[in-house]
This record gives structure tokens, C-alpha cells and sequence, in this order.
């Protein structure tokens, strides 16, 4: 997925921003920071905005699908028309679990549970 100039306008102003705050936190001594711990906070910080990234993304799907198929899916295996219902799902991603609510349907005929974005 290609990234938009305005996105990227938008990471280096928070990476901006982030920098600003971890350098003016108390009993942070820039000075004397070891490279290994700047590398720590970097992907602390990526990871934690990369899942919440991945959720806000996720959520956004799941009310698209909602909207335009009026909560009802075809089953991947049968085709039979199935009901939606809310569901929570949790993901193990590279940036950790990510939980997110998206649409779950249960096939009556096939016996199987499914998530229409998968």
C-alpha cells in the first residue's frame, strides 16, 4: 500500500513531536543515553502506534462491511446467505495482539464460524 505524501507529512510531524517530548521528559539525561536505549524507545513507541494503526484500520473495514452488505455475508464454503453478528477478534500481528470488533457470521449448513474480512 502506497503511502501519501500527506501521511507522510503527518509521521514526521508526530515522530517531531515525539522526539520533542522524550527529550524534555524528567530524569531523561539525553546526554548520556545509550544508543541501545534510544533504539528501545523508538520501537516501543512504533510498535504501540503500529497496533493501533492496524485496529483503527480493522474497525474502519468492519463498519464498511456492515454499511454496504447490510450485515449479511455469503459463506465462503456453501455460498448460503449467513447473518452477522458482532464479534470481537484478536490477532497476533508482528507489532503484537491487536483487538478489534468486526462482523462474525455462523453457517447454519457448514457448522463453521467465519469473519467476512478474512
Amino acid at each position: 500500500m502506497a503511502i501519501s505524501e500527506r501521511t507522510r507529512n503527518l509521521q514526521q510531524q508526530l515522530v517531531e513531536s515525539l522526539i520533542n517530548d522524550a527529550s524534555g521528559q524528567v530524569g531523561v539525561d539525553l546526554e548520556s543515553m545509550t544508543f541501545a536505549l534510544i533504539e528501545q524507545f523508538g520501537h516501543g513507541i512504533g510498535r504501540d502506534l503500529a497496533a493501533a494503526v492496524e485496529k483503527g484500520l480493522a474497525e474502519r473495514q468492519a463498519e464498511i462491511l456492515n454499511t454496504t452488505h447490510g450485515q449479511q455475508y455469503d459463506c465462503p464454503h456453501c455460498g448460503r446467505p449467513c447473518r452477522a453478528e458482532p464479534g470481537n477478534r484478536r490477532l497476533t500481528t508482528l507489532d503484537g495482539e491487536v483487538e478489534f470488533s468486526e462482523p462474525k457470521c455462523h453457517c447454519r449448513r457448514c457448522r463453521r464460524t467465519f469473519f467476512p474480512s478474512a
